[in-house]
Formats: C-alpha cells, structure tokens, sequence
C-alpha cells in the first residue's frame, strides 16, 4: 500500500451502512477496514497479545451499537498512548444534546443517518484537510523558529473550531490535543500553561492574547487578567464576602477569581450551554 493512500477504520454493526461506506470510500482510493461491533474496533485500534495495534488516519464509527458504543471506543483510544486519528461518528440520534455529546467527547465531525455518498466524502475530505494543514503550519512554524525566524508566540493567529484539534509541542510533550479538552490557560510571562480535561498541563510559549483571539468565543471568556476559562467546564460562581466572585470548573482543583462584571457575564453565557 502507497504511503499516500490514507487508512480508514469504519466501526459499525449496521452491515448495510458498514459496507455502502466502505465501497464508498474505496472507490474514492482510500484504504478501508471494518469492523462490526466496537470491541472489534478498539481491538484492531489498540492490539491485543495476538496481533499488534494498527495506525489509521481516519476512524468513522457508529454511536449507538450493542455492547460497547461508540463514546467507549473515542474515550478508550484518546486514554491510550496513541495519537487519536480524525474521528467521526455517524448516528441516527437527532436530539442536540446527543449530537454535542458527541462533539464534546472530542469528535471531530459527526454524520447522521441515512447519509448520501458526497456527504460522506465531503467529512473526510474536510476534516483530514484540516488536520494535515495543523501539522503543515507546525512544521514551518519550528523550522523558521529553529531558524531564528518567527517564534511560536509570533506565528499568525488562526481561529480555532471547538471541535477541532491543536498540535501542542512544548519541548517535552508532542500531541494534538481536541479544544473542547481545554478547560483554562493561565499567563506565565512569556508563557501559557495550559490545563485540559484529563488533568494533564502544558506550558507553550504562546501569549495569552493569541489565545484569546483565536479561540471561539462562545466557549471561551476571559476570567481575569491571566486566565482563560472554557464555559463548558464551569459549574458554579461563589460569591465572596467583598463582592469579588470565583467561577469553579469541573477537572480543575482550584476556584478562578472573576469580578462581578464578569461573573455577570458568565452567569448570563451559562444560561444558553
């Protein structure tokens, strides 16, 4: 198999749709596996003592399916040491809240049934496209910084989706992170730390007014000076004895200091998540 030819896992237990995705796919030069059940997926994802795990650049997977569902497999493969592929859900679930569910699990696309071949090619086009032009854009930023040419800090800011991913380098960690695992990036100096759902932290020499510009707004508000907060982990604002507020967000052990103006306008940003 060519390098260029991209690898596909399709996880779904509807043969019907499993097979009519995969023909789609194949004709269209893609690389394709199945599997019927998510166990199988996650077994061909992450090996087992028979047979090695495989490498994917691609993985559409049903939500909904007897045993384990498809949530399991996104949450099982991003807590293993693996880079998480481009991942997309297909469901039948038409309930917003379920469709966010799914985004906010760190998906990168959904698509729901009954689909149309072009809408699938278009997701997959779409998506793998987004994530080569992260790592392209990471490539020429390090190699004009080991150049003495533009930093981290002073490369252009691009606006971020929510349910995208960011490559994330800080000299001793290297992965893609999904925004939506951003739960606060606190201002260090020259540096931002940055804080995400599974507790793990990164210090990237990144100001925090590039975050700010290039994160979406309806998810993230400037808390105070130095902290960013991702609204979608806020649970509760308290306030003090002064009249000074702090916001508490879930997978974060400490309270973030807010003034009334903000706490108002958080309260208010709170009401439509």
């Amino acid at each position: 198999m060519s390098k260029d030819v991209k690898k596909i896992l399709i996880i779904d237990d509807d043969d019907n749709i499993r097979q009519f995705a995969a023909d789609v796919l194949t004709a269209e030069g893609y690389y394709v596996i199945e599997a019927d059940s998510a166990e199988k997926g996650l077994s061909i994802l992450l090996g087992n003592k028979k047979k090695q795990a495989e490498t994917f650049e691609i993985v559409i997977c049903d939500i909904m399916m007897p045993g384990a569902d498809g949530f399991e497999v996104l949450n099982k493969l991003r807590k293993s040491k693996k880079e998480v592929p481009v991942f997309i859900y297909i469901t039948a679930m038409k309930e917003r809240k379920d469709l966010r569910k799914a985004m906010e699990a760190g998906a990168d696309d959904f698509i729901s049934k009954p689909f149309m071949a072009d809408e699938l090619i278009r997701a997959v086009k779409i998506q793998t496209e987004k994530k080569e032009k992260l790592i392209n854009t990471y490539s020429i930023n390090r190699a004009e910084s080991n150049d003495g040419g533009k930093s981290q800090a002073e490369e252009e800011i691009q606006a971020l989706d929510y349910s995208g991913n960011i490559f994330i380098d800080n000299g001793k960690k290297a992965k893609f992170i999904n925004v939506s695992d951003i739960v606060i990036i606190k201002s260090i100096k020259d540096y931002t730390l940055l804080h995400s759902a599974n507790r793990e932290h990164y210090y990237i020499r990144k100001p925090l007014k590039n975050w700010i510009h290039s994160l979406p707004e309806e998810h993230f508000l400037q808390a105070n000076r130095s902290e960013l907060i991702n609204l979608n982990y806020a649970v509760e604002i308290i306030k003090l004895a002064n009249n000074t507020h702090e916001a508490v967000l879930k997978n974060y052990d400490k309270k973030i200091s807010i003034s009334r103006r903000v706490s108002i306008k958080l309260r208010n940003k709170l009401k439509t998540i």
